[in-house]
Order: structure tokens, then C-alpha cells, then sequence
């Protein structure tokens, strides 16, 4: 076995060689390539049998005895057969690498070659496509054309789908992918009507290659886009916490809680101690939470907004009332978020306020989630010009909220008409177990 035949079917154990190396590969995608795993283990398998067909089939082929007969007509229909599956898998493929990548494809096109890819299956059973002769060689049909006219009119509209989408795609994709059409398109058109290398074989291999190259460049560009977004992610945290704590410790609170405590030590020696230990309290667990990313308990967290409207009540001589109602307590919510919205109502809302101001902290169930309620009754102000600058303590416990535990903050307020500020916590049963037990 020399010449053409000998190097069609080194070229084709070559290609069982690279597609079992690619099964392998995909056995291991990352999570962001998971999702094609079956198809291209499925496209890798078809072009395995394809060629490892048509390898057996040719070192067999014109070979006498009953084994050299078998190997030559498995071989061959197990190739023919494993080609046609091959164009509707990657078919599939194609389709859904656009989708991915935000073109538009119904499923009306893929389902028509997987009917058409299984036909020609039924017409190669029927050996409309090929003969094996008496001295056990392969010979071609008449209707030999319409196989590799299938071949090449799918693969033709492949790449014309994949132009159409052109803008969706990215130019390295859009590249990639129109080798994986193209090559077996060219291939099949010099197959029909040159006999002898197995053209089609080694531009699907290639194409194949194409294919895998382009998915480990988008899980490349997927993992490093994602990298990208956890850092930028934990940065905003980060200055949120940061922002959170400069907040808190301001001047203007501090210089008014330090007055208070100077003024209590003239009169109120017990009151003084008092203060000073709420005070102290109030910064250690304002430092704790810069070097923490967990969760705490609302218990917890309410102790603190306790510390910080005591100090408060010294500091403005008791004009504004607080009330702290904790029916539910089974739930965590980020370290400074409730303290940050009662901050936010004492500041914008209650202070500015003539007269004595409330202000009630709640918390509640539903359904699906926890709610920690901030009101006061004091000036309030318009939602819609409240802008991040002036309103910076929402801004940061809506973004520590999103990023900590998937919840939001709803604000209803109105000039004259009071605030009130929900937090909203996603159920999360496997915490709430925990933390009852």
C-alpha cells in the first residue's frame, strides 16, 4: 500500500489522532465552555469514525478474504455515514457560537440539515452513493454528487449566516468560523471531481481545528472579561467600605460626639463613661467591617444603629427619638448597611428638622425575601434630583447590597414628607438554618 492510497491513510490516522486528543481536551472545558462540551465531543467522535472508516477501508481495500471484505464495507459506511452526522453537528455548533456572541438564528435552519444529514444516511444504506465491487474495491455511484452537494450547500449557507451576523462577531471569530464552513466547502467541490486524496477529510480536521482554537480564545477572553469584573467588583466594594467607614467617622459627628463628652464631664460623670464606651463600640465595629467581606447578623448590625443613635441623642440633645423593632432576626445583611441609612435619615432628614424628629428601624419577612425598613418623619427630599454626591450613604449600601448578597434598596420620600428606605435581602435557606441552629 503506497502512493495516494498510502498517504490518504496517513493523513487519516493522523486525524483519528487529533480528534482523540480533542475529546480529551474537551472532557476538561472550563465552566464558561461547558456548554459546547457535548457538541464537540460529539463533532470530534464523527470525525474520528470518519477517518478511522476511511483508514480501514483503504489499507483493506482490493485485499481478498472475508475480514478485508468487512473491514472495506464497515469502513466505508461507517465514514459516509459518521460525515453526514458530522455536518449537522457542526451545524449546531455554529448556531450556537452566533447565538452566544449575540447574532440571530432560529432553530428552523439547524433542525432542517439534521433532516437532511439523517436522509442522506438512509440513501447511503440504500447505496446510492458508492459501490464496493467484486475484487473488493470502492466505486462511485451515479448520485455521488448529491452527497458532496449536501456537504457544500450547507457549509455555503453556514457562511453565509455567519457573514450575515458579521457585526455580532468578533473579528477573530468571525474568522475562525468561516474556516470551519469554508474549508470543507472548498474541499467537497475539489472531492467531486477529483479522485484521489481525500481532500474533504483534511479541511474538516482543519476546520475542526479552527473550531477549537476559536472556543479556547472566547473561554480566554470570557475568563479574562470575568477577571476583570471580580477586580472591578471588589475595588467598588472596597471604596464602598472605605466611603462607608469616612462617612461615619466625619468631622462633623466626630467633633460633636467629642464636644458631648467634654460637656458630660462637667455635669455627668456616669453619662460621660457611658459615652465614651458607645463611642469606642461604635469605632472598633466600624474598623472591624473595613477588614471584613462577610455578612452579620442583624442583631448585631442593630446593636451598632443603637450605639450610633445614642450618640447621636447626647449630641443633639435628645431631639431626635429612635425606635428599633427587630420581629425577625434570623438573616444577615452587609456590616454598616443599616447604621449607613440611619446615618442618611438623621443627616438629610431629621437634623435639619425644627422641631423633634423619629426615626423607627423595622425589620420583617416575605415570601422570598427579608426587609429592614428605615422611616422617619422628617423634612425629606425628591427621589428623582437625589443624586449620588449628596445621597453618596444609598449609593454604597445599594452597591454593597448587589455585590454581598444579591439584595436592593427601594427609597420613597417626599419635601416635607418623610423617608422611608427598605432594605431587601434574598431568602437564602441554607443560611437561615444555620444561623436558627
Amino acid at each position: 500500500m503506497y502512493g495516494v492510497r498510502g498517504l490518504n491513510v496517513f493523513i487519516e490516522l493522523w486525524s483519528v489522532a487529533f480528534c482523540i486528543m480533542g475529546i480529551i481536551s474537551a472532557l476538561f472545558l472550563t465552566r464558561a465552555e461547558s456548554r459546547y462540551r457535548s457538541l464537540l465531543i460529539a463533532a470530534f467522535t464523527e470525525e474520528l469514525l470518519c477517518a478511522g472508516g476511511d483508514a480501514i477501508a483503504g489499507i483493506f481495500r482490493g485485499a481478498p478474504g472475508p475480514l478485508a471484505w468487512t473491514a472495506t464495507h464497515v469502513g466505508n459506511y461507517v465514514s459516509f455515514i459518521s460525515a453526514f452526522l458530522l455536518v449537522a453537528t457542526s451545524t449546531f455548533y455554529l448556531c450556537n457560537r452566533i447565538r452566544e456572541e449575540g447574532g440571530t438564528i432560529g432553530t428552523t435552519w439547524p433542525n432542517l440539515v439534521e433532516s437532511l444529514a439523517i436522509l442522506m444516511c438512509i440513501l447511503t444504506s440504500a447505496g446510492l452513493f458508492y459501490h464496493i465491487d467484486e475484487d473488493n474495491l470502492y466505486r462511485r455511484e451515479n448520485l455521488y454528487w448529491l452527497m458532496h452537494a449536501f456537504i457544500a450547500g450547507v457549509n455555503l449557507i453556514n457562511a453565509v449566516v455567519i457573514i450575515k451576523n458579521r457585526r455580532s462577531l468578533r473579528a477573530s471569530t468571525q474568522g475562525f468560523l468561516l474556516l470551519y464552513a469554508l474549508l470543507p466547502l472548498i474541499a467537497s467541490l475539489f472531492q467531486a471531481f477529483i479522485y484521489g486524496l481525500n481532500f474533504s477529510l483534511i479541511a474538516c480536521t482543519l476546520g475542526l481545528m479552527a473550531a477549537f482554537i476559536e472556543l479556547q480564545a472566547y473561554s480566554s477572553n470570557t475568563l479574562l472579561q470575568r477577571t476583570e469584573e471580580l477586580a472591578r467588583s471588589q475595588l467598588e466594594l472596597s471604596e464602598s467600605r472605605i466611603t462607608s467607614f469616612v462617612s461615619l467617622v466625619r468631622p462633623q459627628f466626630l467633633f460633636e460626639t467629642l464636644d458631648t463628652i467634654r460637656d458630660l464631664c462637667d455635669t455627668d460623670a456616669t453619662r460621660t463613661k457611658q459615652a465614651l464606651d458607645s463611642f469606642s463600640s461604635l469605632l472598633h465595629a466600624n474598623l472591624d467591617s473595613l477588614a471584613s467581606d462577610m455578612l452579620v447578623p442583624i442583631a448585631k448590625e442593630l446593636e451598632h444603629v443603637r450605639t450610633y443613635l445614642e450618640l447621636v441623642g447626647m449630641a443633639h440633645e435628645d431631639r431626635i427619638r429612635s425606635r428599633i423593632i427587630m420581629p425577625v432576626q434570623y438573616f444577615s445583611v452587609p456590616p454598616l448597611s443599616v447604621q449607613m441609612l440611619v446615618e442618611h435619615a438623621v443627616t438629610y432628614s431629621l437634623t435639619p428638622k425644627d422641631a423633634p424628629g423619629n426615626i423607627t428601624v423595622c425589620t420583617g419577612e416575605a415570601q422570598r425575601e427579608y426587609w429592614v425598613s428605615v422611616v422617619d418623619d422628617g423634612i425629606g427630599f425628591d427621589v428623582a434630583q437625589a443624586d449620588d454626591v449628596t445621597h453618596v450613604s444609598l449609593r454604597n449600601t445599594r452597591t454593597r447590597l448587589a455585590q454581598m448578597c444579591g439584595g436592593s434598596l427601594s427609597v420613597t420620600s417626599s419635601p416635607k414628607g418623610g423617608t422611608t428606605v427598605m432594605m431587601h435581602i434574598p431568602k437564602l435557606k441554607r443560611r437561615t438554618r444555620l444561623m436558627r441552629a
